[in-house]
C-alpha cells in the first residue's frame, strides 16, 4: 500500500517536472516566432504584382491616331509670287507610349510637315500623365485625353529650308520667277519656318489632337492588402504594379513571363502568404485555436502560425499548446510540405506533397501532418479571395476577372485572371467632332511650343 501510493507519487512529480521543462521551451519557441515577425526583412522589394498587357491600352491608342486627321498650313509674306505658294500639309506618322518607374505614363506624338510629297521637318510633341493611386478607394486610376499635351519638340531636317526654297520656286511659272531672287524666296521660306516652329502649337492642338478625344482610361482595384507603397514597372510587354505591404516577408523578383491579351498576373510572395495569415489569425479572419486534429474550435488547446522558409518542404504550419488541461505538458509541433494548387473545371484545390511532421517539442501527441497542414488551406483560400477581388475598368467599360490559371513557381503563387464580361456601362463625356476645314484659326498668342530632350521608349502606331 505504501510503496504504491510512493510510485503514485513520483510520477505525478516527474511528470509535472517534464511538464514545467517542456513548457519553458514550447514558450521560448512561441517567443522567438513572434519576435521572427517582428524582424526587419532585407529583401522585402515587392511583396505582390499584378501585371496587365500593354495590349490592353492599344486599341485606345489606335483608335485615336486614326482620329488625327491631315491639317494644312498657309505659308504667307511671299508678296508678288503669293499666289503661286501654296502651303504645308501636317501628317501624323506616330503615337507611342510607354510607362516609366515614377508612375507616369508617357505619351509621343509625332507629325510630318510635308510641301506637296516632300517631307520637310518633324514636328514631336510629348505628354507626361500621372497613374493615380487613391488610398481611400484602394484603387489605381489613368487618364489621358488629347490637351494633355504639354511639351513641343520641332525638329527641322537638315536642309528644310533650302528644300522648300527650291519646291517653291519651281511652283511659281517662268515669267513670275524673274519677280523675285532666290535669296529673297529663301528669306520668306526661313521667315515661315520660324513662324510655325513658334507659334504653331495651338494650330496643332485644336486642328489634329482634339478629334482624338478621350485617348486612354484605365482603372483597377488594388488588392485588400495593407500596402505601403506601389510602384509602376514597365516591361516589354506589359505593366506592373509592384506591391510593397506594410508586412515582413520576402519579396518578388521582377517578372519575365510574357501574358495573353486578356490575362491579368496576379503574383503573391509565398513569404507574404505566410505574414497575411498570421496576421488574420491576429485580426480574427482565420480561427486562432484548434484542437490537436486541426480542427477549429473555440476553446482548442492549440495556436496554429505559419512560416515559409527556403527549404525543400517551404511550408511550415506550426502548433503550441501552453496551456496543457487534458496532457500533463506543453506541446510544440511543426509540419513542413510543398504545396500544390490545381484547377479542375471552375475549382481551385490545395494540397501538400512530402508532407510530414518536422519537429517536436513535449510529448509526441501528434502524428498527422495533414491534420496540421490542412489549417494552411485557410491562408490559401484567403489569398485567392484577394486575388478574386480585383475588377478592371479600360474605356468606358467595368470587367471583372475570373480565375483561369493558377500555379507555384519559385517562392510566389500566380493567378491567371481572365477578364471577363462587361459589368457595367460608365457615362463618358462627349466627344469632339470638329473637322479640321471648320477650325478657326489659333492665335499666335496662345501657349508657346517648349522644347524637349526627353527620351521616349515605346510601343507605336505608325502611319506612312
Amino acid at each position: 500500500m505504501i510503496r504504491s501510493f510512493y510510485l503514485g507519487a513520483m510520477t505525478a512529480i516527474l511528470a509535472l517536472n517534464l511538464g514545467c521543462g517542456s513548457c519553458q521551451m514550447v514558450q521560448e519557441n512561441r517567443d522567438e516566432f513572434l519576435a521572427q515577425r517582428q524582424l526587419q526583412e532585407a529583401d522585402r522589394g515587392h511583396h505582390a504584382l499584378v501585371t496587365i498587357p500593354k495590349r490592353l491600352f492599344e486599341s485606345g491608342v489606335e483608335r485615336a491616331f486614326k482620329a488625327i486627321p491631315n491639317a494644312p498650313v498657309e505659308l504667307t509674306g511671299f508678296g508678288a509670287v503669293g499666289q503661286y505658294v501654296g502651303g504645308l500639309s501636317l501628317r501624323p506618322k506616330e503615337l507611342a507610349f510607354d510607362f516609366d518607374r515614377t508612375s507616369n505614363l508617357k505619351l509621343g506624338l509625332k507629325l510630318d510637315a510635308f510641301y506637296g510629297r516632300s517631307r520637310l521637318f518633324g514636328i514631336h510633341l510629348r505628354a507626361v500623365v500621372p497613374v493615380v493611386y487613391d488610398r481611400k478607394k484602394k484603387t489605381m486610376t489613368l487618364v489621358v485625353r488629347y490637351d494633355v499635351f504639354e511639351t513641343v519638340e520641332p525638329s527641322l531636317s537638315k536642309g528644310a529650308a533650302d528644300t522648300l526654297t527650291r519646291a517653291i520656286r519651281s511652283k511659281i511659272p517662268s515669267l513670275a520667277r524673274q519677280l523675285v531672287s532666290t535669296n529673297t524666296l529663301r528669306g520668306y521660306v526661313q521667315k515661315n519656318l520660324r513662324r510655325i516652329l513658334r507659334d504653331f502649337y495651338p494650330v496643332v492642338r485644336e486642328r489634329m489632337l482634339k478629334p482624338m478625344g478621350e485617348i486612354v482610361r484605365f482603372k483597377f482595384k488594388v488588392p485588400d492588402l495593407p500596402v505601403e507603397r506601389i510602384t509602376l514597372i514597365s516591361s516589354e510587354n506589359d505593366l506592373v504594379f509592384g506591391i510593397r505591404t506594410s508586412l515582413q516577408a520576402r519579396g518578388l523578383p521582377s517578372p519575365r513571363r510574357t501574358i495573353t491579351r486578356k490575362t491579368v498576373r496576379f503574383s503573391i510572395s509565398t513569404g507574404l502568404m505566410a505574414a497575411l495569415g498570421n496576421q488574420a489569425i491576429d485580426d480574427g479572419r482565420i480561427p486562432a485555436q484548434y484542437d490537436a486534429d486541426g480542427r477549429p474550435i473555440t476553446d482548442g488547446a492549440y495556436t496554429a502560425g505559419f512560416a515559409w522558409t527556403r527549404a525543400n518542404n517551404p511550408l511550415k504550419v506550426k502548433l503550441w499548446n501552453l496551456a496543457p488541461k487534458t496532457i500533463p505538458a506543453c506541446i510544440y509541433v511543426q509540419a513542413g510540405a510543398r504545396p500544390t494548387v490545381a484547377l479542375k473545371g471552375k475549382k481551385l484545390t490545395f494540397g501538400f506533397r512530402d508532407g510530414r511532421i518536422e519537429e517536436v517539442l513535449g510529448p509526441p501527441l501528434i502524428s498527422e501532418a495533414l491534420n496540421v497542414l490542412g489549417i494552411s488551406k485557410r491562408v490559401f483560400s484567403l489569398t485567392k479571395s484577394i486575388a478574386l477581388s480585383q475588377e478592371i475598368s479600360v474605356g468606358t467599360s467595368s470587367y471583372k476577372v475570373t480565375l483561369d490559371a493558377a500555379e507555384f513557381s519559385g517562392h510566389a503563387l500566380h493567378f491567371d485572371l481572365e477578364i471577363g464580361t462587361k459589368a457595367r456601362q460608365k457615362k463618358r463625356e462627349r466627344r469632339s467632332s470638329i473637322k479640321p476645314d471648320r477650325q478657326r484659326r489659333a492665335s499666335a498668342q496662345d501657349a508657346r511650343w517648349d522644347h524637349s530632350n526627353h527620351h521616349l521608349d515605346s510601343r507605336s502606331k505608325t502611319r506612312s
